[in-house]
C-alpha cells in the first residue's frame, strides 16, 4: 500500500536485519493480531534486530549536509578518507586519519567529508543530528573499484503500520 509519503522518497533496501524487522512488523499488522499479541511480536522482532552485530558503514559522504554524531554506547573507529581523482573518472581513496570514539564523544562531519564508522567489539548506539533530513539531498558511497554512486542517505521508513 503506497502512502503519500512513499511517493516522496523512493523505496530503498535497508540493512538485512532492518528489512527482516519491517517485514515481520508488516506481517504482524496484516495478520490482524490482537493488540497485545502484535506488540509481543514486535518485542520478539526488535530483540532480533538489536542482536544483529552490524559492522561498518560503507565509505560515504553526506553531500552538502552537516552531521553531528554522538556516541551513546559502545566504541567505534571513525575513519576519514581522502579522494584523489583519476583520469578514468574514478577515485583513489586513502585513509587520511582515524580516531576511536566511546560514549560521550561527539564527531562533527562537515559537508563532503568522506568517512566511515567501524563498530567496536560490541554493539554501538549513536545519536545523529543533520542539517537536512535524510533523503532530501544527494550524497555518495565510494566503492572498492574507485567508482562512486549517488545515495540518498539512511533509509527512513516512510509507511504506516495500520
Amino acid at each position: 500500500m503506497k502512502t503519500g509519503r512513499d511517493t516522496d522518497m523512493e523505496r530503498r533496501t535497508m540493512l538485512p536485519a532492518a528489512e527482516r524487522f519491517v517485514a515481520g512488523m508488516r506481517r504482524a499488522f496484516a495478520a490482524g493480531l490482537e493488540e497485545r499479541a502484535r506488540w509481543e511480536k514486535c518485542r520478539e522482532l526488535l530483540k532480533e534486530l538489536i542482536a544483529d552485530p552490524g559492522g561498518r558503514a560503507m565509505i560515504h559522504d553526506h553531500g552538502p549536509t552537516w552531521t553531528i554524531y554522538g556516541l551513546v554506547q559502545g566504541t567505534e573507529r571513525i575513519v576519514r578518507y581522502a579522494a584523489t581523482g583519476r583520469p578514468d573518472g574514478r577515485f583513489d581513496i586513502t585513509e587520511a586519519g582515524a580516531e576511536v570514539c566511546g560514549p560521550g564523544d561527539i564527531d562533527i562531519v562537515a559537508p563532503g567529508v568522506i568517512h566511515s564508522e567501524y563498530a567496536g567489539d560490541g554493539k554501538s548506539i549513536a545519536f545523529i543530528v543533520r542539517s537536512q533530513r535524510s533523503g532530501t539531498f544527494e550524497q555518495y558511497r565510494y566503492l572498492d573499484d574507485g567508482s562512486r554512486v549517488v545515495i540518498r542517505g539512511p533509509n527512513q521508513v516512510p509507511f504506516e503500520l495500520i
